[in-house]
């Protein structure tokens, strides 16, 4: 097992091997330099049009800091922190792939994200939490696909992918809650506002079974369309609140300026990328 770990981390680690002390440093320049300038400067645009909640120059310093919830940015601090944790996660998962393979590994991450609802249960997150730890169980939930996606990718053909991959689209369109509200009688309501134990499993079916471009809903995915768009979705998601207010300002319930709202919104997410 330790031989076959060894010729499995050449492969899915390779400049980790190479040059294992560079790595921490350019991991955390590269997560810095992803995140932070863009996000600073939205942050002050927002800021200088007074939205989101961004109004003082002490909203402004508690927004820079990760201080404070503001609009849909409350996001991106919560995923910022967990990139602190995030190398001595992948080390363990690293180790125990190495020394006693899959299975093991995927038991240890199991194992943590019980222990992470057990100290933060899911149906107990704040609304819009800047607090990582109400999420680990989300990011911990990646760190297992990345280690089994592996050993499942050749198990899987393109009739199979497609299959999978629509049944999970259905699924999460039905947790919405207009679905609910047509197909089950439920009230529309934040119910699914805290739902993590149920959609990050179908998130991580759904990539793991289309990562390598599998099928039809594969082949889609692998479009340059969709991988620009995946470039550009960072980007994309910090402007769109402003973009949506000039664009929709005094028709709130337009759809057409709805959809207009939305192409702009990839086009200014496109030019900050």
């Amino acid at each position: 097992m330790r031989a076959g770990g060894g010729r499995c981390r050449k492969r899915f680690f390779p400049r980790v091997r190479r040059s294992s002390s560079q790595y921490p440093f350019s991991y955390a320049v590269g997560r810095f330099l992803r995140i932070i300038p863009l996000f600073y400067f939205v942050v002050f645009l927002y800021y200088c049009k007074g939205w989101i909640g961004i109004v003082t120059s002490e909203d402004l310093v508690l927004a820079l800091t990760f201080e404070s919830d503001y609009g849909h940015l409350w996001t991106i601090p919560a995923e910022f922190k967990f990139y602190f944790i995030l190398p001595f996660i992948a080390y363990a998962i690293i180790e125990l792939y190495k020394r006693y393979g899959v299975l093991p590994a995927s038991f240890g991450c199991l194992v943590l994200m019980v222990l992470q609802q057990l100290m933060w249960p899911f149906w107990l997150t704040p609304e819009n939490s800047i607090d990582t730890r109400w999420y680990l169980y989300n990011f911990t939930m990646g760190s297992l696909c990345s280690v089994i996606h592996r050993r499942l990718r050749h198990k899987l053909d393109g009739r199979m992918a497609d299959v999978i991959g629509v049944a999970v689209v259905v699924l999460i369109a039905m947790s919405f809650p207009y679905p609910r509200n047509i197909l089950f009688g439920m009230p529309i309501d934040k119910w699914l506002m805290n739902k993590f134990l149920l959609l990050s499993p179908l998130r991580a079916i759904f990539i793991l079974v289309l990562a390598d471009g599998k099928g039809y809903l594969g082949g889609i995915l692998k479009t340059v369309v969709l991988r620009k768009l995946g470039d550009w979705s960072y980007s994309i998601y910090l402007i769109h609140i402003m973009v949506y207010a000039f664009v929709g300002l005094g028709w709130p319930v337009s759809v057409s300026l709805m959809l207009v709202g939305i192409i702009c919104s990839v086009f200014a997410g496109a030019l900050l990328y």
